[in-house]
């Protein structure tokens, strides 16, 4: 799978193959597909706030459907570096009519959107 990660630490956010469950498994794409718009880290008030932008549809990638239900997966650590989230969620989004779905939550989660 595919993940977009942001590290406060090294003020990068940058996309991720996820090849596994352990962080030796999860690595930065190649620098060609590194194609984020406007992106951003930081932590204020101790809330870590990262924004971007990305395109719908990339070459080699999972596609984002303008209209359709989409499948994302949000998680957060409790620590700045990369490694095991405990609190994460899963839901689907339909960008042309605003419909959010929350398939499986942890209950600590309130993703902005």
């Amino acid at each position: 799978s595919e993940a977009i990660v942001g590290l406060p630490e090294d003020k990068t956010v940058l996309k991720y193959n996820l090849n596994g469950f352990a962080s030796t498994f999860v690595n930065a794409m190649d620098n060609v597909k590194q194609t984020l718009i406007h992106e951003s880290i930081a932590v204020e008030d101790g809330r870590t706030i990262m924004k971007f932008a990305k395109f719908l549809e990339e070459e080699g990638e999972i596609p984002i459907l303008e209209d359709g239900l989409n499948h994302f997966l949000h998680a957060r650590g409790s620590s700045i570096s990369l490694g095991y989230h405990s609190d994460r969620l899963s839901f689907d989004l339909d960008f042309r009519t605003g419909a959010h779905i929350s398939s499986t939550t942890s209950p600590t989660m309130s993703p902005t959107i």
